[in-house]
């Protein structure tokens, strides 16, 4: 697969470090609430696995569909990277996009199924009032170490 990438500084796509043939990297990414003057931004970070440095950066506010194909291509450049996704509100239809284009090396979270009495695995991240101190403290660690 061939990318482009545009040396416009101020365009979407920022690459810091191009992937290294070998190299292992972590993407995550939220999906945007909104488009147009209204919402936020979809976003995607990656970060190399090995040294935790930033080699890469999409920021923009484009649809579902659309941020699917982005992230496909950026997972795909970066040697299949790991995918973190925020799997809330647009992030839900972008779970389902990326799995239908064949993007299995994401996260999968535990959650308790009430019905069956057993945990089940869930793809993508889920952030919420339970799962956000989770967050917060592994990033908090994560910068001190």
């Amino acid at each position: 697969m061939k990318f482009w990438v545009s040396g416009d500084p101020e365009g979407p796509f920022r690459v810091y470090a191009p992937p290294k043939p070998n190299g292992m990297y972590v993407i995550g990414c939220d999906a945007c609430e909104g488009r147009g003057t209204t919402g936020d931004n979809a976003v995607v970070q990656v970060l190399d696995a090995e040294t935790w440095e930033q080699v890469a950066v999409w920021c923009d506010r484009v649809d579902p569909d659309e941020f699917a194909s982005v992230l496909v291509n950026i997972h795909r450049w970066y040697n299949e990277g790991f995918v973190v996704l925020e799997a809330m509100g647009g992030g839900q239809e972008v779970a389902r996009l990326i799995g239908q284009m064949g993007v299995w090396n994401r996260y999968r979270r535990q959650e308790w199924d009430k019905i069956g009495n057993q945990f089940v695995l869930k793809w993508d991240w889920k952030t919420n009032s339970k799962s956000r101190p989770i967050m917060v403290a592994g990033l908090r660690k994560a910068i001190r170490t």
